[in-house]
């Protein structure tokens, strides 16, 4: 029955987690008190009718509903819970390790008819299915009030018991997103899931949060080119650094980056203010990998700065943007099918540039780098993923190696400061026994170019003395809310709190 006490802001909404789950068991009583206080016929519509070997436990469906939205309710009061009520939920899938099975939607309502949640219905868009909305659900009053009786944190909740963390997806052609697809395993998918799975291990031992942050939560914007613009919820706390890999169009050779960190979602001003273990980081960038590879694939080292073309081609662009734009034009580029979906890509971030102008900078660029000719706009971007992706695998799994943790974000990482050289060690190992070169160096002797350039220019000939200014200046301030996040979960480890800086 509807709570009217607070109405329900439906974007302020995150999707329901079908791997919650809590072995605590002050948990375990609460799932038992809610049970218990169902009718007869409630409680039969969680009980399973199949006879697969008892699988379908009706209080592991109901304790893992309970799980999930007591993470949501801990993180934010008035936080929804999204359900899809599209029978997708296949309860014998990989991607479905707690065998949630469909009547998982008749669970919630019996928990909104008994006034422990609140909702709103979603609906089907006939005319656009892209706006369409699915269901929400909040805790009443009631369930919060139990909630707020059980004395367990939310680390205590597992939001990610025995979830596959090797995924393959494909898109089928009228679809409107791609999906999870089913597969047999191999030596190399048990291989993979064996890094990533040390990996997550790994992380769990280790605090990550942005300093900054007063609530464990940022809100973003999305505008989408066409329809209304919306928000999304991203949780920032421990129970979001899980991680996968992703490999894309049904084939292992295709994508395969690691996605999941919460870090992953955050503005980029913002990754600045990121802490591991209460010490400040660092982010090293190699955005440049790609043509990078594509260049090598040709037998060729990139060397200075490829996008300056020499002179401006258009009078339309000036010459101080030209380098700019010459650079995202080509890395659209390396990721658009043809020329046509490139500069439309281009068009939607920039709608100001001509056609006729763009076209005569990419036939310039190609001009100065020909051996980009038949590579530029012939969708190369997902198969170089996979191969940054197996360079990514080299390092997070020297990273472990050593025990020390790391954070990926495509084409950059973030350590700790400490870690600086670790990194860049690592980046020469696995570019080496990936694709033949020591890229890193590579970019480390553009990197001290483009510095020499700017000592000259600002006086700065102490590189040490410059780095350490700035070092310092980047380290992040340290909220009040932050602190506290802090020390309750080294309360929770059982950490003495000199174990971390």
């Amino acid at each position: 029955m509807k709570d009217k006490t607070l109405a329900m802001d439906q974007g302020h909404s995150r999707i329901f987690n079908i791997h919650a789950w809590s072995d605590h068991k002050a948990f375990k009583k609460l799932e038992a008190e809610i049970f218990t206080s169902l009718s007869y016929k409630e409680q039969n519509i969680l009980l399973s009718k199949s006879n697969n070997n008892g699988k379908s436990d009706p209080n592991k469906h109901l304790r893992t509903i309970l799980a999930d939205l007591y993470v949501a309710w801990e993180t934010d009061h008035s936080l929804c819970t999204i359900v899809s009520h599209n029978n997708g939920y296949q309860a014998n899938s990989r991607h479905n390790a707690l065998s949630i099975p469909k009547r998982i939607i008749k669970i919630f309502d019996v928990l909104y008819e008994k006034a422990y949640l609140d909702r709103v219905k979603g609906g089907y868009h006939l005319e656009n299915p892209k706006h369409s909305r699915s269901t929400r659900y909040r805790p009443t009053a009631l369930l919060q009030s139990l909630f707020g009786k059980i004395d367990i944190k939310a680390y205590d909740i597992n939001l990610h018991q025995d979830q596959e963390c090797i995924i393959l997806r494909d898109k089928e052609p009228e679809a409107l997103r791609t999906t999870n697809l089913e597969y047999d395993d191999t030596k190399l998918t048990w291989s993979m899931r064996y890094e990533v799975q040390a990996y997550n291990k790994l992380m769990n031992d280790h605090y990550v949060d942005v300093t900054t942050l007063q609530e464990p939560f940022v809100v973003r914007e999305v505008n989408p080119i066409r329809g209304k613009s919306y928000t999304i919820w991203h949780p920032v706390d421990q129970n979001h650094k899980f991680t996968r890999r992703i490999f894309s169009r049904g084939s292992w050779e295709l994508n395969g980056r690691w996605n999941g960190g919460f870090w992953q979602n955050l503005p980029k001003h913002m990754r600045n203010d990121i802490s591991i273990d209460g010490g400040p980081t660092v982010e090293i960038n190699y955005s440049d990998l790609h043509p990078t590879l594509l260049a090598l694939e040709k037998g060729v080292r990139l060397i200075g700065d490829w996008y300056d073309l020499g002179y401006q081609v258009c009078e339309s662009i000036p010459l101080q943007d030209q380098c700019k734009v010459v650079k995202q034009l080509f890395l659209i580029g390396i990721n658009a099918k043809n020329r046509e979906a490139a500069f439309k890509a281009f068009h939607n971030a920039h709608k100001f540039y001509k056609t006729a102008s763009l076209k005569r900078i990419l036939d310039a660029f190609v001009n100065k780098n020909p051996y980009f000719s038949d590579t530029i706009c012939t969708d190369q971007g997902i198969r170089l993923m996979n191969i940054d992706s197996n360079i990514t695998t080299h390092i997070i799994n020297q990273f472990v190696t050593l025990r020390k943790p790391i954070l990926s974000i495509n084409d950059s990482f973030i350590v700790k400061s400490e870690d600086r050289r670790l990194l860049r060690t690592a980046m020469s190992n696995a570019c080496i026994d990936i694709v033949g070169a020591d890229i890193e160096a590579v970019a480390r002797g553009n990197q001290k170019a483009q510095y020499i350039k700017y000592a000259k220019t600002w006086k700065a000939q102490d590189k040490d003395l410059h780095m350490a200014s700035v070092m310092q200046m980047q380290r992040p301030l340290e909220c009040e809310e932050y602190r506290k996040r802090f020390e309750d979960w080294k309360d929770w480890k059982g950490l003495d709190a000199q174990y971390y800086t």
